[in-house]
């Protein structure tokens, strides 16, 4: 072994294997400055407890659960707090692109929110690499990738993943937010790609929904890696409608309400049952009802009771009868129906 200017070269027959000197002081450049500490001290939300400022989210859900709808709504929410919004509109349904559009013409944000569906990703990258390349200051700039998939060449490519995280990342050390809609797995449990989108995200937030007629419940919680406090949010929007985004006063668990709405699935049979007998008998008896329905679907009187209870105030009203001390009245809820009964 020989040294030369610092370099300790070790020979091993006609292999040379050159290792630099180097101390732990390496990592100093690495440490935590007084301007980064007071910036995390003073952490924003653009978003309360969802979205920060100047770091990258990743937002995954199912096909349909409000992504789209979600993000699109909050983006007047985030011009109105004064930031520029770039939304790249590659996934979403043209017609509802439309109705965002014409709604932020009309609160006169066409300046400030900038729905993107003109261009393909690649047109959109190479104006981000050029913002790069320039070291353009992009604080209170706000984009929306719809979706992910469309930055990288392949979803599932670790190397590829890489790529495009790596330019997100340079995108937000000039100051901007960058947000990123992803899909889960057919079996809506894990998100599509590899492990580097969450690694390198800064918060790995999961949105659920729920359906409940015309109407969709959607829940925005933690998912994975976040360097942020997470507080999760549900909303409420008609399917398709941005403008119809409402955000409820209540985190609403969504897991537990598609348990219940499974479980009435199940028991439609039941539900239509007890519904047209109703109708037939307006204010009947429960005891009554529980003859009929024994008599009718053959379930035990105790399955019946807990069925009629589980449905009360939702498909039937169950009042004190009048008549009977220990009795219960029941009437269907259906509005049409109740509204004859009235006249």
């Amino acid at each position: 072994t020989t040294e030369n200017e610092g370099i300790n070269k070790s020979y091993k027959g006609d292999d040379i294997i050159a290792k630099v000197k180097v101390d732990t002081s390496a990592f100093n450049k690495f440490t935590m400055t007084k301007k980064r500490r007071e910036e995390l001290k003073q952490m924003k939300y653009i978003i309360d407890g969802l979205i920060v400022e100047k770091f990258h989210t990743y937002i995954l859900g199912k096909a349909g659960s409000g992504k789209t709808t979600v993000m699109l709504n909050l983006g007047f929410q985030m011009v109105e707090k004064g930031y520029e919004v770039y939304f790249f509109y590659l996934d979403g349904e043209l017609s509802q692109a439309s109705k965002i559009d014409e709604a932020i013409e009309q609160k006169q944000m066409k300046n400030k929110y900038r729905l993107l569906v003109g261009g393909t990703m690649p047109d959109y990258e190479n104006i981000l690499k050029e913002l790069i390349k320039a070291k353009i200051d992009l604080n209170k700039t706000i984009f929306v990738l719809d979706t992910f998939k469309f930055l990288t060449a392949d979803i599932n490519n670790k190397n590829a993943n890489k790529k495009a995280m790596h330019l997100i990342k340079e995108v937000t050390k000039l100051g901007a937010t960058f947000i990123s809609l992803g899909h889960t797995n057919k079996d809506g449990q894990n998100f599509s790609g590899t492990a580097e989108i969450e690694q390198d995200s800064d918060a790995v937030l999961r949105i659920d929904a729920s359906f409940n007629d015309s109407l969709i419940y959607a829940t925005i919680k933690r998912d994975g890696r976040c360097r942020c406090d997470i507080k999760a949010k549900s909303f409420t929007f008609t399917g398709g409608d941005a403008m119809s985004v409402a955000q409820l006063d209540e985190v609403m668990d969504i897991e537990s309400e598609n348990q219940k709405q499974e479980a009435e699935n199940k028991d439609k049979f039941f539900i239509d049952e007890t519904k047209r007998i109703l109708r037939q008998n307006p204010f009947m008896l429960q005891k009554d009802l529980l003859s009929q329905l024994d008599e009718n679907l053959g379930i035990a009187k105790t399955q019946i009771t807990k069925k009629l209870k589980m449905y009360d105030g939702k498909h039937w009203d169950r009042v004190q009868a009048k008549d009977a001390s220990n009795g219960y009245n029941y009437t269907v809820k259906d509005e049409a129906f109740s509204g004859l009964i009235e006249s």
